[in-house]
């Protein structure tokens, strides 16, 4: 009998209705001590309302499509992981555009 460890590989599947993924335009992150919650979502075209003072406002909904919750050291890890991954990304395509925070390109008129 040998005293030799046998080879340990990670072997990552995917289950077949999450293996398309889905896109998001939108990110955003939220914690409680024990965990950190990491929303993705889609924007929808604006819509106009009415606010409750009568007047109309200009509501830009966002749809959430994934939610995952990691704990804050696997958020470490995340990070570390994306920061590198972008940097190779860069490296091969070039730099990545920043975004800004922008209003609806077209908004709808909420003059009625």
């Amino acid at each position: 009998m040998s005293d030799e460890q046998p080879e340990i590989t990670q072997e990552i599947r995917v289950p077949e209705d999450l293996a398309q993924g889905v896109y998001a335009n939108g990110f955003n992150v939220w914690w409680v001590e024990t965990d950190m919650t990491l929303d993705f979502f889609v924007n929808l075209p604006p819509e106009v309302a009415t606010g409750g003072d009568g007047k109309a406002i200009l509501v830009v909904p966002q749809q959430i499509v994934a939610r995952v919750k990691i704990t804050p050291g696997m958020a470490v890890y995340a990070g570390v992981q994306i920061a590198q991954a972008l940097a190779q990304y860069e490296s091969h395509y070039g730099t990545i555009e920043r975004l800004k925070d922008q209003p609806p390109l077209i908004p709808p008129s909420v003059d009625g």
